[in-house]
């Protein structure tokens, strides 16, 4: 008797332990921007690299994503090689009527592979933080559409609302795959204030056409 589980689109969230920290610096740097989203008015592009938030926000965020994953039975290892930064904004919803609409990170096979300092990068994760929000709860939406169906007890399509999770607010991080769609379809107040990033990983084995080596999944 066995089971293998084919990959599928998640969401994973979790506390930054220096919230307030990372806040009161990045905090003032938004507010000074005339703009609204989305946005890197009054940073510099090189901002977060070798930047110690950056580990606080991304890279241990993964490092415990990827324990989660592979604590799971079944299922292919998640086993990442190295990570690295490749996009990165800030969104501001002024009022209560500000959104975003659906979207993802990697809407096509070209920007899914990206050549960096000789090496090729897949693009992996998108991670979105959120830095200020005094609204009642979060706002963001997850969709998984699908006219295949993945779930013989489900509808094609899965919804995710966050605003149904009382622990994700604000200092939460949420980390999903970049072709994971979401959407926030309007603020419950204004003052939100998030931070997205885009990472892309090579992979210790990333094997051609997806082909499984059922042997590493079951150890």
């Amino acid at each position: 008797m066995g089971i293998f589980y084919f990959p599928c689109n998640f969401v994973y969230w979790r506390k930054i332990p220096d919230h307030e920290k990372i806040k009161s610096e990045l905090l003032p740097l938004v507010t000074k921007s005339p703009m609204s989203q989305p946005n890197r008015e009054g940073f510099d592009d090189n901002y977060f690299d070798n930047n110690p938030i950056t580990k606080s926000i991304i890279y241990d965020s993964i490092d415990e994503l990827v324990k989660v994953l592979n604590s799971r039975k079944g299922f292919e290892m998640t086993e990442i090689k190295e990570s690295i930064l490749t996009r990165w904004w800030f969104a501001r919803y002024d009022d209560v009527h500000s959104g975003c609409a659906c979207h993802n990170h990697n809407p096509n096979s070209m920007q899914s592979h990206q050549y960096i300092n000789g090496k090729m990068f897949r693009s992996t994760f998108t991670i979105v933080y959120i830095l200020n929000d005094d609204g009642p709860a979060n706002v963001t939406e997850f969709i998984q559409p699908s006219q295949l169906g993945i779930n013989a007890s489900k509808s094609a399509q899965s919804l995710l609302r966050t605003s149904q999770i009382n622990e994700i607010g604000e200092g939460t991080v949420l980390i999903f795959p970049s072709n994971l769609y979401h959407q926030v379809p309007q603020a419950f107040g204004a003052g939100r204030v998030i931070f997205s990033f885009d990472v892309s990983s090579i992979f210790e084995d990333y094997p051609k056409m997806g082909v499984v080596d059922y042997n590493k999944v079951t150890k």
